[in-house]
């Protein structure tokens, strides 16, 4: 994965707060991204180094892969370097995406049940994804 800041100009620095770039930052062994990606980030492009797309659902799970691997480090274990490997990210993704699939299941139904002004309209289709190894 491959991001290039886009150096966006804001006054207020709230605006420039980017927890997704800043956590696919992490320094996977400290727990912490370099201070250039801690403050002020702004808006970033991010791409597959691999040049295939990068659906907004992969973007989303590895910003909460990262965020798994950020809680135990909170831990006080140390680095989770047994997370560090594709085997493991592909245990974490099915689980990850079964629980996308079952929501986005039930909120279908409750849109043919309610109508889709009262049921939750999924924009990203997690029934039929793939997962990023497969693009």
């Amino acid at each position: 994965m491959v991001m290039h800041r886009l150096g966006t100009p804001s006054a207020n620095r709230s605006d420039l707060q980017n927890r997704v770039a800043t956590w696919l930052n992490i320094d996977p062994h400290s727990g912490f991204a370099p201070a250039v990606w801690q403050d002020n980030v702004g808006t970033v492009i991010v791409a597959r180094k691999d040049r295939k797309p990068l659906l907004p659902q992969h973007l989303w799970s590895m910003f909460d892969y990262c965020a798994d691997i950020l809680e135990r480090f909170g831990n006080g274990n140390g680095a989770p370097v047994k997370l560090y490997n594709r085997l493991a990210f592909e245990k974490w993704w099915q689980r990850y995406c079964g629980k996308h699939r079952q929501s986005q299941l039930e909120a279908n139904k409750d849109i043919n049940a309610v109508g889709a002004e009262k049921g939750k309209i999924y924009e990203e289709d997690w029934i039929s994804i793939k997962s990023p190894y497969e693009v």
